[in-house]
């Protein structure tokens, strides 16, 4: 599985367990909703950026590694 994939499934995995929406994981990581959901949707966009990486697992309360495994 690449990274991206890796991220987008355990993203959606720990909002689930969490019983957040994306609305309130965008809002608790201080990233704009389009953003995660490109991250999520899109594409054409790449893996996120470091930071929003780290903001996203901050807010879903696990370790980074967790996030890209």
């Amino acid at each position: 599985m690449d990274y991206k994939r890796a991220i987008i499934k355990n993203i959606k995995k720990y909002c689930f367990l969490r019983g957040m929406t994306y609305s309130d994981l965008s809002r608790k990581a201080g990233i704009p909703l389009t953003t995660l959901q490109a991250i999520l949707y899109d594409e054409r966009y790449k893996e996120p950026r470091l930071s929003n990486a780290h903001a996203i697992a901050k807010a879903l309360k696990i370790k980074i590694d967790d996030l890209i495994r």
